[in-house]
């Protein structure tokens, strides 16, 4: 099940009955939108790494600077331009 609000999606997956759902991943795109505290649309890149953590430098992809988190059960991307968060993928990892 795929859920859409402005400026953000968010994907479920449902158990075996389609009853119960679990989150597979979240979009963010809008600063309305937090994925930590403070930490939302518009934040620098900076202030992202302080709370996360430092990683290796930010890579390029499509004309943005990315910084990626890898967790337990998935990951985290946070994509910048001009050192500004502007979109962020958060995905779980089903296997």
């Amino acid at each position: 099940m795929i859920l859409r609000y402005s400026g953000l999606v968010i994907k479920l997956d449902a158990d075996g009955n389609g009853r119960n759902f679990s989150v597979i991943s979240i979009e963010a795109v809008s600063p309305k939108w937090f994925v930590a505290p403070k930490i939302g649309v518009g934040a620098t890149l900076e202030k992202v790494r302080a709370k996360f953590g430092r990683t290796e430098k930010p890579v390029k992809e499509s004309g943005l600077e990315k910084l990626s988190y890898f967790i337990t059960d998935g990951y985290a991307n946070f994509y910048f331009r001009n050192k500004k968060l502007v979109r962020v993928i958060w995905e779980e990892n089903l296997c």
